[in-house]
């Protein structure tokens, strides 16, 4: 029995992934520019906003395209070097470099 096609039309082709993953992207960056203005409760002006949102939006797609790339084989390896532990390593440099760009959106921010 034949598999069907995916229900999305971006799905399945290599200009459909990249499609959905600058969609995806944008979606990040828009989030992150609102979400800051939010927070911040409109004291800030968008364009002020604007250099941190796409600082942290550049530095998680990176982070992601790097742990997409690389996760799967990392954790493999640490199991094998140091047991059930070794899958926590992983996990946690994901979780470190997620703040690094979190706490440099803030650096970036100010400057």
């Amino acid at each position: 029995m034949p598999v069907p096609p995916p229900p999305g039309g971006l799905t399945g082709t290599v200009a459909g992934e990249v499609c959905q993953g600058l969609i995806a992207t944008a979606a990040m960056g828009l989030l992150l520019w609102s979400g800051t203005w939010v927070l911040v409760r409109g004291r800030m002006g968008w364009r002020d906003i604007l250099p941190a949102a796409v600082f942290t939006t550049v530095g998680l797609t990176g982070l992601g395209m790097a742990s997409r790339l690389l996760f799967s084989a990392s954790i493999v390896e640490k199991e094998r070097n140091y047991g059930e532990i070794g899958v926590d390593f992983t996990f946690l440099s994901q979780l470190i470099g997620i703040g690094v760009f979190f706490a440099g959106r803030s650096t970036v921010g100010s400057w």
